[in-house]
């Protein structure tokens, strides 16, 4: 895929719902995790600092205390994580909760949802990479569920989202996690970001019969000219 290409797809993935997660906080365990890092140590330290280049603030919790870094003074690929994980984890919050709140505005839901629809997307990354290893999906599904369920196995996730007592679960999740399209129940996520944008250099585009992962790697799909015309116009006005 050209370079100028992939460059204009992140603009437009990431552009939209920026100003969404500005003033967004987020726990200093997960940017951690993003980070590949094996604790939040270094991460304490640097909010501890003086002149810190995070902006943080400290939460009570069972215990103690934690922290979480303001969204808009993390790096610049944790921040393009941190949006790729909330445009995936917003189809795995169940359509019951808040939905008047849906229609009425979009912003990350609260700090429990949240934290469930992530621990989903946790599960679903773990049970396609044991389905990588074993010679059919179920085998792995069941394998993937004797192992989490023994409560040892992403300790983490288990104490958020509990037993998975049924594989039709995980079809489900992964099932929803994927279809991120024209038909996906998070596309108002966009639409609703869209809206709050301001000026006249702004332009949504539903990309027909695609869900999410068509728009990361199927040459066939993605907008190429549609994108290249976008950029090719507004970044040469200066509008």
């Amino acid at each position: 895929m050209p370079t100028r290409h992939n460059k204009n797809i992140e603009k437009f993935k990431t552009g939209v719902i920026m100003a969404e997660a500005q003033n967004t906080y987020i726990n200093i365990d997960k940017i951690a995790q993003l980070k590949g890092l094996a604790n939040n140590r270094t991460l304490r330290l640097e909010i501890n600092k003086e002149n810190s280049k995070y902006k943080a603030r400290k939460v009570p919790v069972k215990g103690g205390y934690t922290y979480e870094i303001e969204f808009s003074t993390l790096e610049p690929e944790i921040q393009e994580k941190l949006i790729d994980e909330e445009i995936k984890s917003h189809a795995l919050i169940p359509v019951n909760n808040n939905i008047n709140n849906i229609e009425k505005k979009s912003e990350f839901r609260t700090e429990k949802l949240k934290l469930e629809a992530l621990a989903k997307v946790d599960i679903i990354k773990a049970v396609r990479e044991l389905r990588a290893k074993c010679r059919t999906q179920k085998e792995a599904d069941l394998t993937f569920l004797e192992l989490y369920n023994s409560g040892e196995y992403l300790k983490d996730v288990y104490k958020i989202i509990g037993k998975v007592s049924a594989r039709s679960s995980l079809l489900r999740w992964i099932k929803t996690y994927e279809e991120n399209g024209e038909k996906a129940h998070s596309r108002y996520f966009s639409e609703d970001a869209f809206k709050k944008l301001t000026g006249d250099n702004k332009e949504l585009y539903i990309v027909e019969g695609a869900n999410h992962v068509d728009l990361y790697d199927n040459l066939e799909k993605i907008p190429f000219d549609k994108i290249e015309q976008f950029f090719t116009t507004y970044l040469k006005e200066g509008k």
